[in-house]
Formats: C-alpha cells, sequence, structure tokens
C-alpha cells in the first residue's frame, strides 16, 4: 500500500502530462481559429504555394508545439501554455464580436440542433469515431518525436521510460497506441483475396520479428526492462488486434509473477523469461482496449448512426471528461491501495492512469473539433463560406499534414524508426549540444511529415491537372 505522501509525489510529475497535453490541445485550437481567417474561409486548394503553406501551418501548429513540450520548454511549461491561452482568448475575443454584429446569426436553438451527416461534414473528423484521427496522429507524431530525442540529453530525463514504479511521458506510448486502436478496429473490413496478408495478424509480427532479427544482426543497444530480449512494441500490438479470446493471455501473470520481475530476480534463461515484461504486460494492454471501447461507446450513447445532431456530440464530449474524472479518481485509490503504476508489468494503477491521461485527450481534441463545427452551424463569419462550399474534402478547417498521418500512420512509424537508427549510427547523440540537437530533430521530424504528405501532394496535383 502506498502512502499518502508517495501519491502527492507523484502529482507533480501527473500534471506535467496533462499540462503537456493540454499545450498539443492549445495549439492545435490555436491552428483551428486562425487559419480560417488567414484564408478568409476560401479553400487552400487554389495553388501550390496556398496548399503548401497549409502544411508549413500544420507542422508549426501541430508539431513544433510536441517537439518544444519535450525539450527546451520542458521546464516552462506553465509559461507556454499561458502564451498560446493569451493568443488563443484574443483572436476568441474577435471573433466573438465579429459574430455578434453579424446579422446572419441564427437562434442558439438551431444550431444545437443542425443535423451532421456523414456525407456532409464541416470537418473530417466529427463523425462516428472519424474526430479519434486527430488524437491518432498527435499520439503518432508525439512517439515519433520521442523516440530520437530520448537519445539527447536536451531531453529531460524524467520523460524517459521508468524502470519499476512512476509516471513519465515515455510511458504513455505504446498504452496510446492500444487506445487508439478502438478507432481502426471498429471500422468497416472490407474483404478481399488474400486479404489476411495484409491484416494486423500477419503484419504486425512479421514486422516485429524483422525488427528482432535487424537489431540482432546489427548489435543496436536495447533497453532490455522495456519489453525484454526479443520482445518488441509490434508483438504487442498484435495479440491486441486480434480481439476474440485475446483475453486468455493475460492468465499466465499472477501477482506473484509481478514481483519477481520487479525485483530484478528474473536471469532470462529460458524464452519466456527472456521476455517475461512484453509477455505479461499484455493483459494490461489489452484490458486498456476494451475499456477505451466501452467508455468511447458509452460517450456515443450506443448509438452508431450515421447522422447526429450538434448537442449530441457535445453530450458525448461532457461524458468523455467525466469518464476521465473517474478513471482520475480510480487511478488515485489504485495508488493508495496497491502501490504506483508499473509500466513493466502494466498493473491496475497504470492502467487507470493511462485512461485517465488518454480520456481527457480525446475529449478534448473533439472539443477543438466542437468549436470548427459550432462556429460553421452558427455562420460565424470565415467558418461558413455558404452550402456550396461548405462540405469539400479541403475544407480550410481541415489539418491536411493529420490526414496524411493517419493514411500512411504504418510507414510513419517505421520510418522514424528507421531514421532513429540510422542517426544514432551517424553521430554520437549522447554527447550533443541543445542547439544541434535540436536542429537535427526539427529536420527528422520535418522529414517524416514531407514524406508522408508527399504522396497526397502528388495526388492533389494529378486531379488539379
Amino acid at each position: 500500500m502506498a502512502t499518502t505522501s508517495h501519491i502527492f509525489n507523484s502529482c507533480p510529475f501527473v500534471f506535467q502530462l496533462f499540462l503537456g497535453m493540454f499545450i498539443a490541445i492549445l495549439a492545435l485550437m490555436l491552428r483551428n481559429v486562425s487559419l480560417p481567417w488567414v484564408f478568409l474561409g476560401r479553400k487552400f486548394s487554389t495553388g501550390v504555394l496556398k496548399y503548401w503553406f497549409k502544411f508549413v501551418m500544420d507542422f508549426v501548429f501541430l508539431v513544433v508545439p510536441v517537439l518544444l513540450v519535450m525539450t527546451i520548454f520542458s521546464q516552462s511549461l506553465l509559461l507556454l501554455a499561458c502564451v498560446l491561452t493569451t493568443c488563443l482568448v484574443t483572436l476568441l475575443l474577435f471573433i466573438v464580436c465579429e459574430y455578434l454584429i453579424s446579422p446572419d446569426r441564427p437562434a442558439m436553438r438551431v444550431v444545437m440542433n443542425k443535423l451532421i451527416d456523414e456525407s456532409q461534414q464541416p470537418t473530417t473528423f466529427v463523425t462516428y469515431f472519424r474526430w479519434v484521427e486527430e488524437f491518432n496522429s498527435t499520439m503518432l507524431l508525439t512517439v515519433a518525436a520521442a523516440i530520437l530525442a530520448v537519445d539527447f540529453p536536451v531531453f529531460p530525463r524524467r520523460y524517459a521510460k521508468t524502470e519499476k514504479y512512476g509516471h513519465s511521458l515515455m510511458d504513455v506510448g505504446v498504452a496510446g497506441f492500444i487506445f487508439a486502436l478502438v478507432d481502426e478496429m471498429n471500422k468497416a473490413q472490407l474483404y478481399s483475396r488474400y486479404w489476411w496478408l495484409r491484416s494486423s495478424y500477419v503484419v504486425l509480427p512479421a514486422i516485429g520479428l524483422g525488427r528482432t532479427f535487424v537489431l540482432s544482426v546489427l548489435n543496436y543497444p536495447q533497453h532490455v526492462t522495456e519489453y525484454g530480449i526479443h520482445w518488441n512494441f509490434f508483438y504487442t500490438l498484435s495479440p491486441t488486434c486480434y480481439r476474440r479470446g485475446s483475453l486468455s493471455c493475460g492468465k499466465i501473470c499472477d501477482r506473484v509473477s509481478l514481483t519477481w520481475i520487479l525485483n530484478e530476480e528474473n536471469l532470462r534463461e529460458t524464452l519466456f523469461t527472456a521476455n517475461a515484461e512484453g509477455i505479461c504486460s499484455l493483459m494490461g494492454y489489452i484490458t486498456i482496449y476494451y475499456l477505451a471501447n466501452r467508455a468511447i461507446r458509452l460517450a456515443l450513447g450506443g448509438d452508431d448512426a450515421k447522422s447526429i445532431r450538434v448537442k449530441s456530440w457535445i453530450e458525448c464530449c461532457w461524458k468523455l471528461y467525466a469518464f476521465a474524472l473517474i478513471f482520475y479518481g480510480l487511478q488515485l485509490g489504485a495508488e493508495w491501495a496497491l502501490g504506483e503504476p508499473s509500466r513493466r508489468v502494466v498493473n491496475i494503477t497504470y492502467i487507470f492512469a493511462q485512461m485517465s491521461l488518454l480520456t481527457f485527450g480525446l475529449a478534448s481534441f473533439l472539443c477543438v473539433q466542437l468549436f470548427s463545427l459550432i462556429a460553421w452551424a452558427a455562420n460565424v463569419p470565415h467558418f461558413s463560406v455558404g452550402e456550396s462550399d461548405l462540405f469539400l474534402s479541403d475544407i480550410v478547417v481541415q489539418p491536411c499534414l493529420t490526414t496524411s498521418v493517419n493514411r500512411y500512420g504504418l510507414a510513419c512509424f517505421l520510418l522514424s524508426n528507421v531514421l532513429t537508427g540510422v542517426i544514432n549510427f551517424a553521430i554520437d547523440t549522447h554527447n550533443t549540444d541543445d542547439v544541434t540537437a535540436m536542429c537535427i530533430l526539427f529536420g527528422y521530424l520535418l522529414s517524416i511529415c514531407l514524406a508522408v504528405h508527399l504522396p497526397a501532394f502528388i495526388k492533389w496535383n494529378a486531379q488539379r491537372r
């Protein structure tokens, strides 16, 4: 049982995690508020320069703040949050004033009862499960930034993965991917010939096996206490994707085995003991998946309809915030009764801690999209340019970068792993000064974003001609 002092000592770390996510959300909100003004509510796809200007804006608002949070601004999170909040409030004041003098504003009852249809969406996010896209892309870009940044001195050690117990930024990674799987597993599956060769049940284990082989051949340094000797992230993700009957794999773990792992009594003499962390954590990650799936469905009210009113999405948003608060309370209770969270064994405290943080993030991303939705429904200037132009895939509010990252998510993650390995082989990252490290990280993230966005540009350019 943890003492009360341990719980209060962990609060600053938990607060930093929530504050870091809040900064990413503020940056996205600032982007969605400012960009319609830049384009005056018009489409961006009228020229190559405007197209790439929007990409640069997306990179500045969606990627750069995440990088700053985990590097040079890691000691000034409150300052960064205050600056973003001040800019956002200033812009919102102008928008509210412009709206109040607008002659075309509808009654609030009309706005709240406005129907949102999947074929008529003001953004690509606010339909059944599609608003998870923004959360998924931010999670993926954060992980991509962290896996390289952790090798530089500019990355605070308190953000690195914990060895036994505690809270840290990098402990969120796998849980975040599992949480995001809820969106992918609820999408309709189109089966074709040899579909199973492209399924997660085949692709993920194959990539995991390839990663294990390549790292062994290259003698690449690995953090053994993360998953074990041979295990890796892709092996963990694979059984989670296979939902039916996957709960049975967790029965091999009990409290004795978890204590045995954390007390460093594991000599790693057999295949099981060599990968004890990866195998014994499966049950916890599968639990996170089922909790996330259930929480989202309860927030949606169990309604899988393709049309839903604006007020229903607002209700969904506050329900998710309520779930986040409930999970946080359960985390504190588990921390007091059972001890601190442990990423290595994914104990119940860790599960509740991740569910609290990730549900809060998901609710906040939905809240950001709801602002654009309500602004469109209320005919706010620059957010609604007429019925004929509104429901187009290239509406200005839609972040083009997040669409590309989600479409090529696996390629983005694999590319980030390959580039991380290449950079670590090429330079001594552990003895790199902060300025050089920031330049490398900036170029690394820009290269990844350009690589995943280039196919979308080629397709757009071909259609334009």
